[in-house]
């Protein structure tokens, strides 16, 4: 069979209808069609179609990774996930993310740093921000320097906590001792904060509203 014409497809943009001679049309990404050379008259092999239907679903991947980093930046663990949820095959998800990396449109280094910045300004805790980051698959280390970049010092953290909880204390005045400690810790903890961090500050503040 040999292709006969090529037209843009009049509701899809991107995207061409092939005529064939056999009186058949099928509808082609304008990037299958620039890869495989595909012009008016060329005939097309069974290896030809075979290689169309594997460009045209890696097409298929790198489109919906691209759809989905439109919203938001994600971590290549995060786009893997999801083109895996779509049925796209091992193979055509490895070929993706190395295209996607090699065009810097994921890149899980700057990723964590987003993400950490975002989360700081949201007031969430280390511990928190670093449990997420790894569930996105962002390695340890990638994790570290994130993390370092975004606290200028180590009391940095402690400093917030500290402000949290002496926000919430002077809102719960008039509870008494144990179960503003109860409220602290169960607030404070719930935002990421390392343990350590919040039993430190509560008994501080604890201790500071006893003295009052």
């Amino acid at each position: 069979m040999h292709i006969t014409s090529i037209t843009p497809h009049k509701f899809k943009k991107g995207y061409y209808r092939i005529r064939l001679d056999t009186g058949s049309t099928i509808t082609l990404s304008e990037e299958t069609i620039i890869a495989l050379h595909l012009t008016p008259n060329k005939t097309l092999t069974s290896e030809d179609i075979k290689a169309i239907r594997a460009q045209e679903t890696r097409f298929s991947a790198f489109s919906t990774a691209c759809n989905l980093l439109s919203y938001r930046a994600r971590s290549v663990k995060e786009i893997k996930q999801r083109l895996k949820a779509k049925k796209h095959s091992d193979h055509d998800i490895r070929i993706t993310t190395e295209k996607l990396k090699s065009l810097g449109y994921v890149n899980d280094d700057e990723f964590a740093r987003q993400w950490v910045s975002s989360r700081k300004i949201q007031n969430k805790g280390k511990a928190l921000i670093k449990a997420e980051l790894v569930q996105k698959g962002i390695s340890a280390e990638s994790i570290a320097l994130a993390i370092e970049g975004m606290y200028r010092s180590p009391d940095e953290e402690r400093r917030q906590v500290m402000a949290f909880a002496k926000k919430k204390a002077a809102q719960w005045k008039n509870v008494d001792t144990r179960t503003l400690s109860a409220r602290l810790m169960r607030y404070l903890a719930g935002r990421g904060f390392s343990i350590e961090v919040v039993y430190d500050v509560v008994g501080k503040v604890i201790g500071a509203n006893e003295d009052d």
